[in-house]
């Protein structure tokens, strides 16, 4: 019996021995996290509420979230994994959310949540302007010091002041509120000023002022002119503009940049005078019966040092007749066929500084905003600018004949400037060449969002602009059948903003097919029409009229990551959102450079786009529904990494840095008119001056590290 036992009690422990080593497989499965909550949202409150589930083919361990990268918080499970958990302390602006689950078997799951914070979204009240400027006053100037506050109960976005419902000028507004600001460009009579406070939910507040101005001037010719600065050609205003020996005439620019003299006909000097501004003079400006002579364009820099804002002086204008150097004087006649050898001599205008670019041009143009200008450049070393010797060759004249002027631009190294225009008279053997057809013009626009400056030979000189930050230009190409013929003697640019009145702007050399106009008058949305005629001595050709209208400016405000962020996906969706929506279709290249080997030479920096390696965009997004992988949700795009599989890598390297950069542009139907809103890459733009390759050398630039590559 013993033995029985025995044998059955052996049995049973083989068989347990044999359950004991049959071990359960291995769990590799994540758990699973899915959300009903809307990602990617704005709220209006500083907590937001997510809902959705949570599962594992086993057991979860853990399930936490953490909000901006701060501390964990748990989250409690219900039935079949639901979850609801409030999230408080959202800050204004993006926020990123981050729920971390972990089951038994340790396998981890993330999840990003982004919510952008906006306080203004459940704000109605306007804000609250306080002049302490007197109302109804009269005043002998054409300009008047704005003072008050602004303040709003939340955020405050714009504060614009007008004069009689003309263009609206920025007003900076202190912490406090507070603010100041020159309100000028009166018309005879009453003027009405506006001040229009917008908060960041769109809430508006208007407040006005009357004022009455009595028109000292005392000429019988109306002289208008506008002020630009060669830093992006945005409108100048606020500036002093005086008369050399006519004390009771002077006057500001508006907000346009804008102003007018009365003066009688005759030849003047005008000094252009504003805080934190380089000094700025025209010497030689004739006025006739029926006007200027010149278009009084000005340019007036932004100063490197106030202290010395003091325009340059012209010390010699000299001509070699014979074996004789004689000074130029008014009305001295050049043979444009022969050329003509002319000595120029510049000082600055302060000891401290020296002169540094010069420029000579024929004609009635700004000599430094054109092509045809010659250009003279000044060691720093010396305080006084020789030219020596130098020939104005034929083609130097732009096909100018006749009474005209010798103009000569100069500035110095802080950014003073001296225009002097020397009335000359150009002679030449008649031009009668046959012409052909006129000239077959193709014009187009282009409109920069950021600042920059094109101290180039030769080259455009951006002058009109929508905003401070911003440029425009209309470049005008034409084609001339000139195969049996010769070179016209030059060809002239006409230009109406109504496509009846035209007028003269601009006169080149027969040789020439392009030009460009930076004329202040240009401006966003409104339609320029242009054709080109060419000309001889006795006869001319005109072409067809071709037009363009210029496109507003505008900007990229946010990408994502963003910049200095960190624990980015290896898979990263990038997005960046626009400030207003111009043109007909956006076009947008975005690219991913490795950032610690930018400076190598391999071509492995560019990890997604070729541009920065190789000079050319190797693909393109536009939202016009060409490329679907591009998504849209009102201003703000979206697109996934190497979403177009041709990037290095399908996955970036976890705990790495790179840099994301965008360039963006918007274009019109016709694609005459382009507007360009950041471009380190030089993808849209055909200038190189950018330590990146492209003009427009500002915007946003994401600088980010990825994470751990879970994710």
């Amino acid at each position: 019996m013993n033995v029985k036992l025995l044998g059955a009690s052996l049995t049973a422990a083989f068989l347990l021995a044999a359950c004991g080593n049959t071990q359960p497989p291995k769990d590799t499965t994540p758990p699973e996290i899915r959300l009903v909550t809307e990602n990617n949202q704005t709220v209006g409150a500083g907590s937001i509420t997510l809902q959705g589930t949570i599962k594992d083919n086993a057991q979860i361990k853990s399930a936490t979230y953490t909000l901006n990268g701060g501390a964990e918080q748990p989250i409690t499970l219900g039935n079949g994994g639901a979850f609801t958990v409030e999230v408080k302390g959202l800050q204004a602006g993006e926020n990123k959310v981050l729920l971390k689950v972990v089951d038994a078997a340790g396998n981890p799951q993330t999840f990003q949540f982004t919510v952008t914070y906006n306080p203004s979204l459940n704000d109605k009240t306007a804000p609250t302007i306080t002049l302490t400027t007197a109302d109804q006053q009269t005043v002998t100037q054409n300009q008047l010091q704005v003072t008050g506050t602004v303040v709003d109960d939340v955020k405050l976005k714009t504060v614009t002041l007008s004069v009689n419902g003309g263009p609206a000028q920025p007003v900076e507004v202190a912490a406090s509120g507070a603010f100041s600001v020159l309100a000028a460009g009166f018309k005879a009579g009453t003027n009405t000023i506006e001040i229009r406070a917008t908060d960041e939910a769109g809430n508006p507040r208007t407040q006005t002022l009357t004022v009455q101005y009595d028109d000292n001037g005392v000429g019988s010719v109306q002289v208008p002119g506008a002020v630009v600065t060669s830093n992006g050609g945005a409108a100048v205003s606020g500036t002093l503009v005086t008369v050399d020996g006519l004390p009771d005439i002077q006057t500001f620019t508006d907000s346009k940049g804008q102003f007018s003299l009365d003066l009688d006909p005759g030849s003047y000097n005008i000094n252009f005078e504003k805080s934190g501004h380089a000094a700025s003079r025209v010497e030689g400006l004739v006025v006739t019966t029926s006007g200027a002579a010149v278009p009084l364009n000005v340019i007036q820099k932004v100063s490197v040092h106030n202290l010395v804002a003091k325009a340059p002086e012209v010390t010699a204008v000299q001509t070699l007749i014979g074996k004789d150097l004689v000074d130029l004087t008014p009305g001295m006649e050049l043979d444009a066929d022969a050329g003509a050898s002319l000595r120029i001599k510049v000082k600055a205008g302060d000891e401290s500084l020296s002169p540094e670019l010069i420029y000579v041009n024929v004609g009635e143009r700004n000599g430094d905003m054109d092509y045809g200008a010659l250009l003279f450049s000044n060691d720093p070393k010396n305080t006084e600018f020789d030219s020596t010797l130098f020939g104005l060759e034929p083609y130097n004249y732009n096909g100018i004949r006749g009474d005209t002027f010798l103009n000569i631009t100069a500035y110095d190294f802080n950014g003073n400037r001296i225009q002097k225009f020397l009335p000359i008279h150009v002679a030449a053997e008649p031009h009668t060449s046959p012409l052909g057809a006129g000239p077959q013009l193709d014009v187009s626009a282009t409109t920069m969002s950021t600042k920059f400056n094109m101290n180039i030979a030769g080259g455009s000189r951006p002058s009109a602009a929508p905003s401070d930050d911003s440029t425009m230009w209309v470049t005008l190409r034409w084609k001339y059948d000139n195969a049996l013929l010769d070179n016209p003697l030059g060809f002239r640019i006409w230009r109406s903003f109504d496509n009846k009145v035209f007028k003269p702007i601009l006169t080149v050399d027969g040789g020439d097919r392009v030009a460009i106009d930076t004329d202040p008058a240009l401006e966003a949305d409104k339609t320029a029409h242009y054709y080109v005629e060419a000309f001889n001595s006795t006869t001319n050709s005109r072409g067809k009229v071709d037009s363009v209208t210029p496109l507003p400016a505008f900007n990229i405000i946010a990408v994502g990551p963003a910049n200095h962020s960190t624990n980015v996906s290896v898979q990263p969706t990038l997005t960046w959102t626009v400030d207003r929506l111009v043109g007909d279709v956006r076009e947008f290249y975005p690219s991913i450079w490795n950032y610690p080997e930018q400076n190598g030479s391999s071509g492995d920096e560019c990890v997604w786009g070729r541009a920065l390696c190789e000079y050319f965009p190797d693909y393109l997004y536009a939202d016009d529904g060409t490329t679907p992988g591009l998504k849209k949700t009102g201003n703000t795009y979206s697109l996934i990494y190497n979403e177009n599989k041709k990037a290095l890598y399908p996955r970036l390297e976890s705990y790495h840095s790179y840099t994301f950069a965008l360039s963006a542009a918007a274009y019109n139907s016709d694609g005459s008119a382009v507007s360009i809103a950041q471009d380190m890459l030089n993808v849209f733009s055909q200038f190189g001056h950018c330590n990146f390759g492209g003009p427009v050398c500002e915007g946003n630039l994401s600088l980010f590290m990825t994470g751990d590559g879970s994710f």
